[in-house]
């Protein structure tokens, strides 16, 4: 998290997840780590929960598009 860099919103405007049957597959414990870290964080930031509840419709396949959009958040 040192090199992260900061962004105007969570998400990228028009940007539509879906779901990827062709994508290439991430770790989804991994995926399901981070999804879980920041539903903790919405007790203190609930202008994130669109977002994170958008990146949590796909823990049970994440594919690299997800995996981007959830770092996004980060």
């Amino acid at each position: 998290m040192d090199q992260c860099n900061k962004v105007c919103s969570p998400m990228v405007p028009g940007n539509k997840l879906i779901r990827d049957e062709n994508g290439k597959f991430v770790d989804a414990t991994n995926y399901r780590q981070m999804t879980g870290c920041l539903m903790y964080l919405l007790a203190t930031r609930p202008d994130l929960t669109f977002s994170i509840c958008l990146v949590a419709r796909y823990m049970e396949r994440p594919t690299e598009i997800h995996l981007a959009a959830i770092k996004r958040i980060m």
